[in-house]
């Protein structure tokens, strides 16, 4: 028995390009915010300088400048998920 499955999509509410640029304006400003904070990626800094309570408080500093577009948690994972992709 052979049977076919066919699914039809409701492609009246789905947003078209406004989400497109919005999460590219979210990367964006994100990668700048990052660059902004060396303690974030500069793995050369020394531990000392570069503690826990440093990278919590860029974090939290990004999550202010973004908090417009998308909370604190999400803009951890998308970062952590651009740097996978771009050095994995």
């Amino acid at each position: 028995m052979h049977s076919e499955y066919h699914l039809d999509s409701d492609t009246e509410n789905v947003p078209t390009g406004d989400l497109e640029f919005n999460t590219f304006v979210i990367e964006e400003v994100l990668i700048s915010e990052v660059l902004e904070r060396p303690c974030l990626w500069d793995h050369t800094m020394d531990i000392k300088i570069k503690g826990m309570d440093t990278v919590r408080k860029a974090w939290e500093e990004i999550g202010q400048v973004l908090s417009m577009y998308i909370c604190f948690y999400i803009i951890l994972f998308k970062f952590a998920c651009i740097y996978l992709y771009i050095y994995m």
